[in-house]
């Protein structure tokens, strides 16, 4: 393969968690998380893009500084660095495979690098250089702070507080009165401020910590005092609480969503909270309202097809179709139906495009302008609906829950029902010709025609593993994914099948084959599996995202290259391409 390019067409919300925000002077704005999430805003957070650094690693923290200069830290001891306002970024070398969950400078030379394992890095020099002056503990620190006249106290799991009097030489260890991960630690003026899980607080006033109740037991991540008596803080569940009287008193935010909060950072007059499934929620001025910021949905995309070169649509949670001509802005079309959709196709020939989308509920939703609206259609009965495929614009099948058939051959005005005898479901559906067709389902299930569907033969699959989708490149040579990583072979048409041994145990969810000749897999957990030999082995290919794929859909080169690409979409909202 030539250089891996992944381009997210859902920036915000994505399925990656997002851990830290920065902002440079020229209000260009970055935030790094999940399988090396790093997201890039030039217009102050309007518009966002991703940007690739080569590793599917988290990326935990970022700190930028006014000359233009930023780090960025991560797992397994990732370090990159940028001299020029984020356009390029390097990777340093560190003496460590720890992760880095945290920076603290308190001037632009002298700073902190905390995390996994008492991991505590120390630099003089703004990050050229770091000296692991840490306390020596087997736990995670979470938090520090450098007063600068030789003071350090940090926070971590296990309820463990940590001061140094002499810049980290030497360290004293305390158990705070609580066994929970302590998150945070800030200070308001002389007053310190340390926040936990479960809505632990302390607060440090006249040598002595204490304990403060907050009306929640969530937990705590992040806290900012915009003055000695206003300030906010931030945690799981969408918790955001504020105070106006130095912290005497806390009351409850709305928020316009439930996620969890991973930190607050103020940007001029503006605030931005980040948080999991990509959650960016900004604040503008400090009376304006909180507004998600959002280029697509979080509902889940069960499939996606192409409706014309250019062209896709992706169908989903709550009647929910999306459409592209331009593969980066998706518009929701117009539905007649909230139910869940799981399966889309469309079919061309020489009277037009037809598309049609099948789901919960007998939903059968049909399209003849390319996406952008869809009619309901009515079947014999009402039956939630996995799969559907056309041969031509006349004859096409669908199927689903209780072994449920249909068949059409006016172009869906009639749907037909099948009588077979199959208790359980049908989640795949696959032919070749107008003769040549493959049913799977539950309990290993494979069924076979030659005749386009007259009879159907159930074949020996040698599994009662559940099966999710099948594909035959020929009349001969086929697959079939389903549950705990199976995948059959079949090079007979269907009648016997092999398994084939594959990486990994989780759910697999569709096979396609990219007009290159390389064989992708989908599944639950983010994991896509390629085959460049035919379908002979299979390798897992790295991830880019935490989100499940439920579906993938091979991309023509891009114009004037040879670059071949893939789309794939799934839960938590996610759309993405994959060049290669």
């Amino acid at each position: 393969m030539s250089q891996i390019r992944w381009i997210e067409h859902t920036p915000y919300p994505t399925a990656n968690t997002l851990f830290d925000l920065a902002a440079f002077a020229d209000r260009s704005l970055y935030s790094v998380g999940q399988a090396g999430t790093l997201l890039e805003s030039r217009d102050s957070g309007g518009h966002w893009q991703r940007r690739w650094l080569g590793t599917q690693h988290e990326l935990r923290c970022l700190k930028t500084f006014a000359d233009g200069t930023a780090l960025i830290g991560g797992a397994d001891g990732l370090l990159f660095s940028s001299a020029d306002g984020g356009e390029t970024w390097h990777r340093a070398e560190l003496d460590t495979n720890e992760t880095l969950h945290r920076f603290f400078f308190r001037n632009r030379s002298n700073g902190w690098a905390v995390g996994s394992f008492g991991l505590g890095l120390q630099t003089a020099d703004g990050g050229l250089s770091w000296t692991a002056t840490g306390p020596d503990t087997p736990f995670w620190i979470r938090d520090i702070h450098d007063f600068g006249d030789g003071r350090v106290t940090a926070v971590g799991d296990a309820g463990r507080r940590w001061e140094s009097a002499d810049d980290g030489l030497a360290w004293q260890e305390f158990a705070m009165d609580t066994p929970l991960a302590l998150t945070r630690i800030v200070w308001n003026g002389d007053e310190g401020w340390i926040l936990g899980e479960r809505g632990q607080c302390f607060v440090l006033s006249k040598g002595d910590w204490r304990r403060i109740d907050l009306p929640t037991d969530r937990n705590l991540s992040d806290l900012h005092w915009f003055s000695t008596t206003r300030g906010l803080m931030c945690g799981n569940g969408g918790t955001l609480l504020a105070t106006v009287d130095g912290g005497q008193s806390w009351i409850g935010q709305p928020l316009p969503v439930s996620t969890n909060l991973s930190r607050l950072i103020p940007v001029g007059e503006d605030i931005w909270l980040t948080g999991e499934m990509g959650t960016l929620i900004h604040r503008s001025g400090a009376k304006g309202a909180w507004a998600l910021i959002s280029s697509g949905r979080l509902n889940q995309n069960w499939a996606v097809a192409e409706a014309a070169p250019g062209v896709h649509v992706t169908v989903g949670e709550d009647g929910q179709i999306l459409r592209t001509e331009n593969g980066t802005s998706w518009e929701l079309a117009a539905v007649a139906t909230s139910a869940k959709l799981y399966d889309t196709t469309f079919v061309a020939s020489d009277v037009g495009t037809r598309g049609w989308a099948v789901g919960a509920k007998g939903a059968l939703l049909r399209s003849d302008d390319l996406g952008t609206s869809w009619q309901a259609c009515a079947l014999p009965h009402p039956v939630t609906l996995y799969a559907i495929t056309f041969i031509d614009r006349l004859r096409g099948w669908a199927a689903g829950e209780r072994g449920a058939i249909f068949r059409t051959e006016d172009g869906g005005e009639t749907w037909h029902s099948l009588n077979l005898t199959i208790p359980g479901a049908l989640h795949g559906l696959c032919f070749v010709d107008e003769s040549h067709g493959w049913l799977v389902g539950e309990d290993g299930l494979i069924l076979r025609t030659n005749n386009a569907g007259k009879t159907w033969l159930q074949c020996v699959s040698g599994t009662e593993t559940s099966l999710h989708a099948v594909l035959f490149r020929d009349t001969q040579n086929g697959w079939a994914v389903g549950t705990k990583g199976m995948v059959l072979q079949s090079r007979d048409g269907g009648q016997t099948w092999q398994k084939q041994p594959v990486p990994g145990t989780a759910d697999l969810n569709r096979i396609r084959w990219s007009k290159g000749g390389m064989g992708w897999i989908a599944g639950e957990d983010a994991n896509l599996l390629v085959s460049p030999d035919g379908g002979e082995a299979w390798r897992r290919f790295p991830k880019a995202t935490q989100a499940a794929i439920k579906d993938i859909l091979p991309l023509p080169p891009e114009p004037d290259s040879d670059h071949e690409g893939l789309l794939l979409v799934g839960s938590n909202g996610l759309i993405m391409e994959l060049r290669w």
